[in-house]
């Protein structure tokens, strides 16, 4: 197997012993679905979406690497023969997984709360899958600022909210947009965008971590 296949099925292995970890984030999302549905009648259902993928990936992101920074993982890491580069997009993948793939999944159904159907809906679940993938790497890097830091969510996302807004603004552009052409023009940008973060993010967050550990 591979060293980051083994790395991600570590990750995931040490989520579903701790379902907290995946319950947690997922709850948090249905109890925003239903809290805008019976508190608002406004239509635009995909605000309440991205940010609610938004906050959730905020909230869960000190666990992608406080545990191991307390027993001395992260030194390993750093120690290895692995490229970090690779080991930090195993980790940040099993933290989109556990934390974002489920609130994807499930859009369908939320979608009917949300007065969210048909070619909406479709496009919603395509930003989505290329928007949540960013939230995920702007977290980790977040969350690597504040390692050391006891319950440090809150300073997470003053760390890194400017940095989530290109793709919140431009998910919720996509779902506003009229017309097929504009629609695809905005995902291009949210492609790049993806492109860009899983090329230069991991990078960032490499070199974030040696600073912390040093």
């Amino acid at each position: 197997m591979s060293p980051y296949l083994y790395i991600l099925k570590t990750d995931l292995l040490l989520a579903f012993r701790h379902p907290v970890r995946i319950v947690e984030p997922f709850a948090f999302f249905v109890l925003c679905i239903f809290s805008w549905t019976f508190a608002t009648s406004s239509s635009n259902g995909a605000t309440v979406v991205w940010v609610t993928a938004l906050l959730s990936s905020v909230i869960s992101a000190p666990q992608l690497f406080h545990t191991e920074y307390d027993e001395g993982g992260i030194e390993q890491h750093l120690l290895s023969s692995l490229p970090l580069y690779g080991i930090i997009l195993a980790k940040v993948f099993s933290h989109w997984l556990i934390t974002q793939l489920p609130f994807i999944l499930s859009i369908p159904v939320w979608g009917v709360f949300l007065n969210v159907g048909g070619l909406t809906l479709f496009w919603m679940s395509v930003a989505l899958l290329l928007g949540t993938p960013i939230l995920s790497f702007v977290s980790a890097l977040g969350a690597v600022a504040v390692l050391g830091i006891r319950r440090g969510s809150g300073l997470v996302a003053l760390v890194i909210m400017p940095l989530m807004l290109p793709t919140l603004v431009l998910g919720m552009s996509i779902v506003e947009a009229t017309t097929p052409e504009g629609i695809k023009s905005l995902l291009a940008l949210l492609a790049a965008l993806l492109v860009f973060t899983i090329l230069f993010f991991p990078w960032a967050i490499g070199a974030l971590l040696k600073v912390q550990v040093e």
